[in-house]
Parts: structure tokens; C-alpha cells; sequence
């Protein structure tokens, strides 16, 4: 099939396992640590408060998705190629926010775990554009 070669775009593909990875554990730690609890709240955080960050948690679900998509089609199509490199910078500005709220706040390095695999997604989706 013309324009199915993998080649030496093999990052991205990678990048793209990560990242669903990312989606699928977002989705189910997520929801049951971070999603269920802040909806079950009843008065200690205001309503707007709460679904802004509810609204938050889905914005990020959606980028996540999308990421996944992009570095699959960027393994493939050398016109995605550019926006996977930007996404792949999202992905370390996300993974260093991690990091940097984590010892700023002085906070066990299991509570904001994203770092994990931000950093190496963003890594390989870099390294892919560079290829």
C-alpha cells in the first residue's frame, strides 16, 4: 500500500502506543481517583470550581485522543509529521509541569505521575521529527 511505509518514522509509532497508553490510564485512574470524587463532593468546592476542572479533565481527555491519532498518522504520513512535533512539545511541557508542581509543592513523586510518560512520548515524538 503507497504511503504505508513505517520506515525510520518507527519514534512516532512508539510515541503513539505511549500515548494511547496515557488516554487509557487517564481515562480509568482518572475517572476513579480524580473524576468520581470530584463530582461525589457536595459542599466543600464550589460548583463552578468543580466543573471547571471537570470540564478540564475532559479537555485534556480529548488532547490525549487526538495526540494518539497524530503520532499514529505521523508513523505514516509525512504531512503530519510537523504537528506531531508540536504535539510531542506539549507533551514534555506537560511532563516538566509535572515535575516542577511536584517538587515545588514538595508532593510524593506517585501523586502527579504524569511526568512518566509525558516525558519519554514527547522524547520520541521529538526524536521522529528530527529523523
Amino acid at each position: 500500500m503507497a504511503g504505508f511505509d513505517i520506515g525510520e518514522k518507527w519514534p512516532f509509532a512508539l510515541a503513539a502506543i505511549l500515548m494511547g497508553a496515557t488516554f487509557f490510564i487517564h481515562l480509568v485512574a482518572g475517572g476513579r481517583q480524580a473524576v468520581r470524587p470530584l463530582l461525589a463532593d457536595s459542599g466543600t468546592m464550589p460548583l463552578d470550581a468543580r466543573m471547571t476542572l471537570y470540564y478540564a479533565w475532559h479537555v485534556v481527555s480529548i488532547w490525549l485522543a487526538f495526540a494518539t491519532l497524530i503520532f499514529f498518522l505521523a508513523a505514516f504520513r509525512p504531512e503530519f509529521e510537523a504537528i506531531a512535533w508540536a504535539n510531542g512539545v506539549m507533551a514534555a511541557a506537560f511532563g516538566i509541569l509535572a515535575v516542577v508542581v511536584t517538587v515545588l509543592k514538595r508532593l510524593p513523586a506517585a501523586m502527579l505521575p504524569q511526568w512518566v510518560l509525558f516525558l519519554p512520548v514527547a522524547g520520541l515524538a521529538i526524536w521522529g521529527a528530527i529523523r
